[in-house]
Order: structure tokens, then C-alpha cells, then sequence
């Protein structure tokens, strides 16, 4: 299959995947969760889909991801969860979840003053971060309009940045990666120029060869990741691009989702007593969401008709 032919089947992939993740909106809800854990982790995903419609709404209007941030947003206006966001501040969905629902076109001010007053504290720019995470803050800040520090410093100390040697990288490791390059590019938007000819140099000899790598593992969420990646470094001219959506094309589970990586530890670890759509959310929401994210910045195509 040529490019062509994965656009002309992408709207169905995504659409798919949009019925997935509206059917399960009740799950991202913190609210809705008696665990500690859960609700955690239900707060961090409910930021990542705002994460999703602010890049896709960043360029036209798209209904259903209007719609979907319209809900995050009442999630979002809730006190309960605006306090535990204030409270943890050095956590990244703390200021990004904000930034990403201002960019979809929803302001908070009670919680934008708040937010100013932990700046203006110092807090922080004092606390320790490694340096992806603070790239993923500055990026925040800058989606927020709040004054942000210059990412070339930041980058150089990255993983990404030291041209790491394939072999030994772990699983983290490559989503170090990926996440440096989401957030030093903006997706794909912009070229930085602090990208030196060694880096680009790696870009081209590293990206593909994991992209590959995860393709064969059959991990479709750092699939998805790395395919941003070659998109936001201009390297989408290698056969692991067009390789990589036509397995995504082909691997979509009949409910709309995508199977999260495996994890033995997890299942080892999992109480008997789960309930399977739970398990089923845990799993993929954030498959899906990655894919859902790839299609709308780095399509084979500068574009996909809606």
C-alpha cells in the first residue's frame, strides 16, 4: 500500500478510534474512581486528550474534538481536581493540562492566577526535573503564555541529545526520545535551530531503525510515537514510515482501540478481581490516544480530509 492509499483509509481509523474514546469518557473521570491509583492515573489521561484536541484543533475546527475537550474541560473545572493539580505543581499535567484546554479555546482564571502566584514563588523553576520532563514544562508554559526558558540548553542535556548508541536503550529510554522531540519541535511545527547536522545526522540513522524495531515487537504505542518523531524531523522519506501505517491500519481491535504494550509485570501483579472494561481502558487508552495523535500531525500527508 502507497501513501495514498493509507490516507484514503485513515478517516475510518480515526473515526473508529474517536468512537472508542467516547465510549469510554466515564473512565477518565477522577471522580468516578475509588482508588487513590486509579484516579491518578484517570487525570493524567484525561490531560493527554487535551493534549490530543489542542493539536488537532490547532489548525481548523474539528467537531468531535471539540466536543470531546468541551467534556475534559467540565472535568477539568472541577474543585477536586484543581486542588490536587495545585498541590502537586512539580507534576507536568499540573501546568499542561491547563495550557493545552486554553489552546483549545477554554479559560480558567481562578486557576491561571493560581498558577501565576506558583511562578511567581519560584517553586517551580527550583524543583529538580530531568531534562525531557523539563522540556515537556517549558512547552507547557509556553502553550499557557507564561514566560519560558530557552529549550537549547535543555536539549543538549536530553538523552536525545548525547546521539545515545542503540542497543542498550530501554523501553523509557525510547520514550525519552520520542517525548524530547515532541516537545523541542512542538509536533512537528516548528524546526528548531539548535538541531545541529550531528543531530539531524542521528535523527536519520536512529528513528527509522526503532521505528522498525517496535513495529516488529509489535509495541503499537511506541509505534505510533516514533512515527511522530520521523514526521517532526523530516524523515519521513524511509520505507519504516509507510511500513509503520500500514500496520497501524491493520492491527485496530474491532471496538476502535489499539492493545497497549504487554506488560508481564502488570499481569503478574493484576488482582483477579478487576473488571474487564476497566482492564480494557488501562490497557489501551493510551494506544489509542498516540495513534489518534499521529494521524493528526504526521499523516503521510500534510493533511487528512474530515
Amino acid at each position: 500500500m502507497d501513501a495514498v492509499g493509507i490516507v484514503n483509509d485513515l478517516e475510518l481509523v480515526e473515526s473508529r478510534a474517536l468512537d472508542w474514546i467516547e465510549s469510554s469518557l466515564g473512565f477518565f473521570d477522577p471522580l468516578t474512581h475509588v482508588s487513590p491509583k486509579r484516579t491518578v492515573f484517570v487525570m493524567k489521561g484525561a490531560a493527554e486528550v487535551a493534549l490530543l484536541c489542542s493539536l488537532a484543533l490547532r489548525d481548523r475546527r474539528r467537531p468531535r474534538y471539540a466536543a470531546l475537550a468541551e467534556h475534559i474541560f467540565g472535568i477539568f473545572r472541577n474543585e477536586a481536581v484543581q486542588e490536587h493539580l495545585i498541590r502537586n505543581p512539580a507534576s507536568v499535567p499540573s501546568l499542561g493540562f491547563y495550557a493545552t484546554l486554553r489552546l483549545c479555546g477554554f479559560e480558567d482564571l481562578r486557576y491561571r492566577s493560581r498558577l501565576e502566584a506558583l511562578l511567581r514563588s519560584g517553586y517551580l523553576d527550583a524543583t529538580e526535573r530531568a531534562p525531557s520532563t523539563e522540556l515537556d514544562f517549558i512547552h507547557s508554559r509556553q502553550q499557557a503564555g507564561f514566560p519560558a526558558p530557552d529549550t537549547a540548553d535543555v536539549y543538549r542535556r536530553t538523552l536525545t541529545g548525547h546521539h545515545p548508541p542503540l542497543d542498550p536503550l530501554t523501553n523509557d529510554d525510547v520514550y525519552t526520545i520520542t517525548h524530547t522531540i515532541f516537545f523541542t519541535t512542538d509536533f512537528g511545527r516548528i524546526d528548531p535551530p539548535f538541531f545541529s547536522d550531528d543531530d539531524r545526522r542521528w535523527f536519520r540513522f536512529a528513528l527509522p531503525r526503532l521505528t522498525a524495531f517496535y513495529l516488529r515487537r509489535a509495541d503499537w504505542d511506541l509505534s505510533a510515537e516514533l512515527l511522530i518523531t520521523l514526521a517532526a524531523t523530516g524523515t519521513t522519506d524511509v520505507p519504516e514510515f509507510v511500513r509503520g501505517w500500514e500496520l497501524l491500519l491493520k492491527v485496530q481491535n474491532e471496538d476502535g482501540s489499539y492493545d497497549g504494550p504487554v506488560d508481564k509485570l502488570k499481569e503478574v501483579n493484576a488482582a483477579p478481581a478487576v473488571e474487564p472494561e476497566w482492564a480494557v481502558f488501562r490497557d489501551n487508552y493510551h494506544t489509542t490516544l498516540a495513534v489518534l495523535l499521529a494521524i493528526v500531525t504526521s499523516p503521510p500527508r500534510a493533511s487528512v480530509r474530515r
